[in-house]
């Protein structure tokens, strides 16, 4: 829950999803001693990639370019429960977030306001029909401009247990080089 000020009562925030990384970490290490490649032509091998639009779960700075640490590799993008506590390492098939700040770690700054969950407009309206000793009465309402999260969806695709799942989860990642906006089981 979050009371900002400039955004009305029941707004909806959260983390702003940019798709599905399409490769692991281990992809680009593994590419790394696979060529044989020193630590400048790593990063610019990385680079090109991430112009191509590939993803992977390392830290993009503001410019666009990979954030490599002082061993040559790439930083890990996290997930941080807890500040000062990363206790998630992102993987290859997981949503990417955007990281708002770009210090390489998805927490609560993060979050973006993302819409309003009050509609621009309601109404409704009735109707009454008669015929002999018939009658139909009916009523209809309506909301039109809200922003509103789709739990039924959530539910279908989440994948999180055994129950019927949406067939789209067919879609879903499964390996290196996959491109789908469905994350891995």
């Amino acid at each position: 829950n979050r009371i900002q000020v400039g955004n009305p009562l029941g707004s909806v925030y959260g983390f702003r999803y940019k798709g599905v990384y399409q490769y692991t970490y281990d992809y680009l290490t593994n590419l790394r001693a696979e060529e044989n490649l020193t630590a400048e032509e790593f990063e610019q091998r990385i680079n090109g990639m991430l112009a191509d639009g590939k993803t992977f779960p390392v830290v993009v700075g503001a410019d666009g370019k990979v954030i490599m640490q002082a061993n040559g590799l790439p930083q890990r993008m996290v997930y941080n429960y807890v500040d000062g506590n990363p206790s998630y390492s992102f993987q290859g098939g997981d949503a990417i977030y955007e990281d708002i700040n770009h210090d390489g770690q998805i927490d609560r700054y993060d979050m973006v306001y993302l819409g309003n969950s009050n509609p621009k407009c309601n109404g409704g309206f009735g109707i009454n029909l008669y015929y002999g000793r018939l009658s139909l009465n009916a009523g209809f309402n309506f909301r039109v401009g809200n922003q509103i999260v789709n739990l039924a969806r959530m539910n279908l695709e989440s994948m999180l247990n055994n129950t019927n799942q949406s067939y789209a989860t067919t879609w879903r990642w499964r390996k290196n080089g996959d491109e789908t906006v469905i994350p891995r089981a």
